[in-house]
């Protein structure tokens, strides 16, 4: 079975004060750099949950087979939203999902690491950790996806999955600052930079 991967990339950005997905990262588009990431990790398919300006967004990047775009018309609802878009879009048996934000970029090492502790620590779900603080993206196994497509704003989206499986959680220790970026306002954005 396949790991699937899943952006969620639908918000309007407005702390950001422009679409965070379309923000120039390394020589491409944020989302791309995503899209990218997580299909050379290994993610089949790639799902990314679009909503605010996704035509404008939709246009600008490059999604083809086996990444597949979701349009999530209640986004302003919350993340909620497009973590059951998203998850109702997967494959019904799936090994494992990533959740990575498009306003978190992540690598390829990383994300095969994830990948490859929740195989072989048998954990259900799988964080990475750098310099004792938590970060992203987070591996979910598969059998937590009928979890995921019920998850509710008001109850605290994933983070009630988390919640609920806090003993079967696995902090993995990695070596990559980029984990704990979270491009939420420009002076982040400013910051970060320096990574890409």
């Amino acid at each position: 079975m396949e790991t699937a991967g899943l952006i969620l990339a639908a918000g309007a950005s407005t702390r950001m004060g422009e679409a965070k997905a379309l923000l120039a990262w390394g020589e491409r588009p944020l989302l791309q750099h995503q899209i990218d990431t997580l299909l050379a990790a290994g993610c089949r398919p790639v799902i990314v949950v679009l909503g605010h300006g996704a035509a404008e967004v939709r246009a600008r990047v490059r999604c083809d087979e086996p990444c597949r775009i979701v349009i999530n018309a209640d986004y302003a609802s919350g993340r909620a939203s497009s973590v059951r878009a998203g998850a109702g879009a997967a494959p019904a048996k799936i090994e494992a999902v990533v959740v990575a934000n498009v306003d978190q970029p992540c690598t390829v090492e990383t994300v095969r690491r994830l990948m490859a502790a929740r195989r072989e620590r048998g954990a259900l779900i799988v964080v990475p950790r750098h310099r004792g603080r938590n970060g992203h993206p987070a591996v979910f196994a598969g059998s937590l996806l009928a979890e995921m497509r019920g998850v509710e704003e008001r109850h605290q989206g994933l983070k009630a999955v988390r919640a609920a499986h806090a003993a079967e959680t696995l902090f993995l220790d990695v070596e990559d600052p980029l984990v704990g970026l979270d491009l939420n306002r420009p002076e982040d954005y400013a910051r970060a930079r320096g990574l890409a």
